[in-house]
Parts: C-alpha cells; sequence; structure tokens
C-alpha cells in the first residue's frame, strides 16, 4: 500500500529488482577484498565464503509472475530483501591512534545522521531525511557524492530517493544490494559501510553515503571520504 502511496508501479519495482540481481551477480567477485576465513570451533565448515543466492539471478519473465505478499498490493518477494543473522564490526580510530599505531585509514567519517518519521509505516521515505541532514553536515552537496548505498529492504527505499532527489540510478546501490544478497540482521550497517568503502577503493572514487532504514520509522545515515 506504501510503494502505491508514493507513486510506483509494479513495473518499477520489477526493474529495480531485476537490475539488483543482476548487478549483484556481475559484482560478486569485487567483495573478496574484504573477505576473510575465520575459525568457529565445532562448525563443520569453519571458511565464511560468498553467499551463493544473488548468483541465482531471477529473471525479469520470473519477477513479474510473482504475487504480492500477503497484505502488500503490488509488493512480492522479488522486491525485498532476504533475512539473514550475522555479527560484525569495525574498527573506528582517532588521529592521534592512527599515528601512534602506524595505521592507515581506508576513509574518514564526515557526518553521521539518525532521523525518524511519523509512523512507523514512512520508515521507506525516512532515509530521504536523514541523508538532507547529513550533507550540510558533511559540508558536501548532493551532486559531490559518487556512491549511494542505500539499504534495499525493499525496492521502494532507493526508487522514492531517486525520484525525489533526482539522483541517477548509476550512483545508486550499483554493485546490487539486499534485494539480491540479503539483510544480515546484526551486520546489516557494517556490511553497507564495508560495501561503499571496497566501491570507494576499486572505482577510485572519493565521497559516499552508506543509509539503512528500521521498521519502526528511523533511519540512520553515514557520509564517508575515501582516504
Amino acid at each position: 500500500k506504501k510503494a502505491r502511496e508514493l507513486g510506483m508501479t509494479r513495473d518499477e519495482l520489477d526493474e529495480y529488482a531485476y537490475q539488483s540481481y543482476q548487478l549483484a551477480n556481475l559484482h560478486k567477485d569485487d567483495h573478496t577484498s574484504r573477505m576473510v576465513s575465520i575459525y568457529l570451533p565445532g562448525a563443520n565448515d569453519p571458511t565464511l565464503t560468498y553467499d551463493e543466492g544473488s548468483a541465482r539471478a531471477l529473471s525479469l519473465a520470473a519477477i513479474k509472475k510473482l504475487s504480492p505478499l500477503p497484505g502488500c498490493e503490488i509488493v512480492t518477494a522479488a522486491h525485498a530483501c532476504k533475512y539473514g543473522d550475522a555479527a560484525a564490526c569495525v574498527a573506528l580510530a582517532s588521529a592521534d591512534a592512527l599515528s601512534t599505531h602506524g595505521l592507515r585509514p581506508l576513509a574518514r567519517i564526515l557526518a553521521i545522521e539518525s532521523w525518524s518519521e511519523d509512523t512507523p509505516d514512512n520508515f521507506i521515505i525516512a532515509s530521504n531525511s536523514a541523508i538532507a541532514h547529513a550533507l550540510p553536515r558533511a559540508r558536501v552537496s548532493l551532486g559531490d557524492v559518487d556512491i549511494f548505498v542505500i539499504n534495499e529492504t525493499f525496492a521502494s527505499s532507493p526508487i522514492y530517493f531517486m525520484k525525489k532527489s533526482g539522483v541517477p540510478r548509476k550512483k545508486v546501490n550499483s554493485w546490487g544490494g539486499a534485494i539480491a544478497f540479503g539483510h544480515p540482521f546484526g551486520a546489516t550497517g557494517v556490511a553497507l559501510l564495508v560495501m561503499a568503502l571496497t566501491m570507494l577503493e576499486k572505482e577510485q572514487k572519493r565521497l559516499a553515503v552508506v543509509a539503512i532504514c528500521a521498521a519502526g520509522g528511523e533511519s540512520s545515515v553515514c557520509v564517508i571520504e575515501r582516504m
């Protein structure tokens, strides 16, 4: 219902979902620079590897055949993220710590912003408001940003952002998103941040915006600059 209220069509959602699968599959090997092997005592397979889910890309024809999810008018399973469970962390360091320990930073945080909409069902639009407040604090304009990584809880979130901001598709989730490779609870924020860092490095870009929304109508945004 919310997607339709915001002026989206089933065709728009289908096309975006199809692109997410295609882009995730195209760039699946680009994530390996951030992969590490870990040992889990008692685990049958101690090595974490790339999730092959995104490699099984759905065709546009298959996406168009899906029925809406229960309670939805046009949103189907193909337009929604794949759930998972995980834990993750990143290391933040001050300028003094970098100097003391001889560390090379990947990027610096220019701004962090959180925003809450009036009702939980408006979580789709919360990232727009959070981004609009974060950019001035980072002292950059919308046009300065090279890469936008916006969590694909549903396709409607990045679609709405592009409609309202005018940012082109090539700058938004250009390596695919959670529709294809999942939304691991407990690790999504870190996963998106690491993806943005990897994209900035591999594409030799400078600025990225990472945005994640929450079911309560909230969104958190981080603006980073590659070092």
